[in-house]
């Protein structure tokens, strides 16, 4: 009884002072840099709205920078996307640059425009062993059996590499991505089965690389500097927020999105320390979903206090209109939004909204 009477006296409290309970919304985030797109721009500032776009850095060229600087200017997030869609390596301008980072303590080697960062394997994410015979890419014989595989270690060498089905076999392919894998032909070779949520990561000089290097490039495009630090998909290890706040944070970072452990953009909750770089996409997709089956996702997550993100590459080969419909698509959308007073937001703003330290 005591309890019910506290909470309703704080309930009480609280309406007096004219609390509000925290509202939910939705931020629209495009990656990689064929999705800085003047039209799609354009939609959303006729909307009063803004979205948040992810690039790749060393990608830059005078085209794209003039669609960054314009988009930017427009104030639309422009977030960092790691400087090659990669936490492992980066393809440099000229092997000439790349040569000049071989002696720097985050690289591990350089191989053409292309530096191999330093990586680091967590003992605690091995969760398995098995036995194999290899050659060149190919991984076979496998003691037990195996149907799905991802990321593996050589415990003889300690090389690890990612695993990808062929047929009864498996293929592997280097956790740089970008280097070949040309095995001499061995047997019963000892591999240990690692969790690609932090299994595999970059150290922690290597890490602060990849973000000087981005940084260095929105420098010199002129750009604002990004405080937002998107994940790259695909065969690449998956980084935590914990594990990439501090570095992020000095640099003057004030969010991130990670796949492992994501959070769960509950704005009714109490947030932890990295809740602000665990911020995750996929909530809708307007390339994937109608307009119709949004609508119905916002809403639910709009019940449950949640921020929604949606998820975009600009891939509109589905769409019988192509880009046209597209557009138009996100046009109904924030229209919809703005009649329901449905928060439009950034991911830089709703990444302020989960600081810990916010009133």
């Amino acid at each position: 009884m005591l309890k019910i009477q506290l909470a309703a006296a704080a309930m009480l409290t609280l309406l007096a002072l004219g609390a509000a309970e925290p509202q939910g919304g939705v931020c629209f985030r495009f990656d990689d840099n064929k999705s800085a797109s003047p039209e799609m721009a354009k939609v959303f500032e006729d909307a009063d709205c803004r979205f948040s776009l992810a690039v790749n850095s060393l990608s830059f060229d005078d085209k794209l920078i003039g669609k960054l600087k314009k988009i930017a200017a427009a104030g639309h997030d422009v977030m960092d996307h790691t400087p090659s869609h990669s936490v492992t390596d980066m393809v440099m301008p000229t092997e000439a640059e790349a040569t000049r980072l071989a002696a720097h303590p985050g690289v591990d080697h350089v191989r053409g425009r292309v530096v191999c960062l330093k990586l680091e394997v967590d003992n605690s994410k091995v969760f398995g062993r098995f036995t194999a015979d290899v050659e060149a890419n190919r991984l076979f014989n496998l003691r037990p059996p195996h149907k799905k595989l991802r990321l593996i270690r050589d415990t003889a060498t300690g090389d690890c590499y990612f695993v990808k089905p062929a047929g009864r076999e498996f293929r592997l392919v280097s956790v740089w991505r970008r280097d070949p894998v040309n095995l001499k032909a061995r047997q019963n070779v000892e591999f240990e089965m690692l969790n690609n949520h932090g299994g595999v990561r970059p150290t922690e000089p290597a890490l602060k690389l990849l973000i000087e290097t981005s940084r260095r490039q929105f420098a010199a495009a002129g750009l604002p500097a990004p405080v937002i630090w998107i994940q790259p998909g695909g065969d690449i290890p998956c980084l935590t927020g914990a594990m990439v706040r501090p570095a992020l944070l000095e640099a003057g970072y004030i969010g991130a999105a990670t796949y492992p452990k994501a959070s769960r953009k509950k704005l009714d909750v109490p947030h932890t320390d990295d809740e602000a770089f665990r911020l995750m996409w996929g909530d809708f997709s307007l390339e994937k979903q109608s307009l119709d089956e949004v609508k119905r996702r916002i809403r639910a997550g709009l019940a449950d206090h949640r921020v929604m993100i949606a998820s975009s590459h600009m891939r509109v080969n589905d769409l019988k209109g192509g880009m046209a419909e597209y557009l138009e698509l996100h046009r109904e959308l924030l229209k919809w939004c703005r009649e329901n007073n449905i928060p439009v937001r950034t991911m830089s703003e709703w990444a302020r909204e989960f600081q810990t330290d916010r009133d």
